[in-house]
């Protein structure tokens, strides 16, 4: 790090960086060269940049994605929701979060979680991936939306959870829960607090 910061490539703009956990959110979606892929709340967009990065610049984007009414349409087969969260697994860099967070900040961002994870599942083509991240420690954020998503919205049952194995095989499995979610915590990693979950669209018969 200190030799990209010295040789100037952080200040041209020619490198960005991002923490290991946030960019195992990206690890996750796995996509590759050629794919339509969305990134649903890119903001400032570091994981987009490593998305692109990781399939070479082929990666498809454009008004092939469009319906007639100029909405978008489930074409993609790499949906990645890094969704607005609390935040309370980046408090380390961010300490004024401590101050900004109210008490019912969580419900609003859950009930916010909840209508975006059903609106980007809906662009994932079958057979596509969609991909569910915060960078929030709590359960209400995190797993308890997945499975929320998955046992009680008509969307969600159109997905399975990628199994632990297949999980296993992109990202390491010290940071994943029995269930095959990405689990990142600061006391035990050593990394930002972050979760991620890879939910696949089941192939229609």
């Amino acid at each position: 790090m200190q030799a990209v910061v010295r040789g100037g490539a952080l200040a041209r703009g020619a490198v960005a960086v991002q923490s290991e956990a946030a960019g195992a959110a990206v690890l996750l979606l796995d996509a590759a060269p050629g794919e339509a892929v969305l990134d649903a709340c890119a903001a400032p967009g570091t994981k987009a940049m490593f998305l692109a990065a990781r399939m070479r610049g082929e990666g498809r984007l454009g008004l092939e994605a469009l319906a007639a009414d100029g909405k978008l349409r489930a074409s993609f087969d790499r949906v990645l929701l890094d969704a607005p969260c609390s935040g309370t697994g980046v408090l380390a860099h961010k300490p004024d979060i401590r101050w900004r967070r109210k008490p019912g900040d969580v419900a609003e961002l859950v009930s916010l979680q909840r209508k975006l994870l059903i609106a980007a599942a809906s662009l994932v083509k079958p057979g596509g991936v969609l991909v569910y991240s915060t960078c929030s420690l709590e359960a209400e954020e995190n797993g308890e939306a997945v499975h929320w998503f998955l046992t009680e919205t008509a969307e969600g049952r159109r997905f399975a959870a990628c199994p632990p194995a297949e999980a296993a095989r992109l990202v390491p499995r010290g940071l994943l829960n029995e269930r095959g979610f990405l689990e990142a915590w600061p006391h035990r990693h050593g990394t930002d607090g972050a979760f991620a979950a890879r939910l696949e669209r089941l192939p229609e018969l």
